[in-house]
């Protein structure tokens, strides 16, 4: 009684990977038409923008981090559980 079903489960299946085996040698057919070309790298520019961006980051992370243990350090000193914002009114 389910038999009819099973072969149809089958079929499908069988017809699915026909498909995508047909399309993975199509893809490797366009890969190996592809020109062989050395992988580009980075010119000293790029390099150099990098690394200044990547130290730039540092150093806000670093301002960050400094400025939030700050705020916890004050809230330590002074007895609060946590950091209260300053008043509005208040004079540097």
């Amino acid at each position: 009684m389910n038999r009819p079903r099973v072969k149809e489960f089958e079929d499908d299946d069988k017809e699915k990977r026909d498909n995508a085996e047909a399309a993975f040698r199509e893809w490797l057919k366009r890969k190996a038409a592809e020109p062989k070309t050395p992988r580009a790298s980075p010119s000293r520019e790029a390099i150099s923008k990098h690394l200044k961006d990547e130290a730039r980051q540092r150093v806000m992370n670093q301002w960050h981090n400094n400025k939030r243990f700050a705020a916890k350090m004050d809230a330590y000193v002074n007895g609060n559980s946590s950091a209260q914002k300053p008043d509005g009114n208040q004079t540097l």
